[in-house]
């Protein structure tokens, strides 16, 4: 019709081509999750040690009192958050928030006698039942 001639079978060739880049797409996409499946499987192994430090330090602190115990100064792992915008402060406990000058006081920390807590005390203090 518009001077071209018509191919017999041109629709069939189009339709083949568009079949085997459907199934090349797909072969690529099923090598990509098997690759992402290997490398977070590698991953996941290499963290089970720090999965058995955990649950050393768990047990560690069901043992710990942490009555007993001094305030130390530690400026090497705080503070551990922002005075002025933590939205979970309430205000009265806010000094920076109002204006405090002196900001040394979040540089101290509790030590019990008996064991040393790590950074991440919170989380481990709710798993062993001791944040009653």
């Amino acid at each position: 019709m518009n001077g071209r001639p018509v191919l017999f079978g041109s629709s069939l060739k189009n339709k083949g081509m568009g079949i085997q880049l459907s199934f090349q797409l797909l072969v690529a996409i099923i090598t990509a999750i098997l690759v992402l499946t290997a490398l977070s499987m590698s991953r996941g192994i290499s963290q089970a040690p720090k999965l058995v430090e955990k649950q050393t330090q768990i047990s560690s602190l069901s043992s710990c009192n942490f009555y007993s115990g001094k305030w130390v100064f530690d400026n090497q792992s705080r503070p551990l958050y922002n005075g002025t915008n933590c939205s979970f402060m309430d205000d009265g406990m806010a000094c920076q928030k109002f204006g405090r000058k002196n900001l040394n006081y979040l540089y101290w920390k509790w030590q019990p006698n008996d064991c040393d807590l790590p950074r991440n005390t919170m989380l481990l203090l709710i798993s062993t039942g001791h944040h009653c």
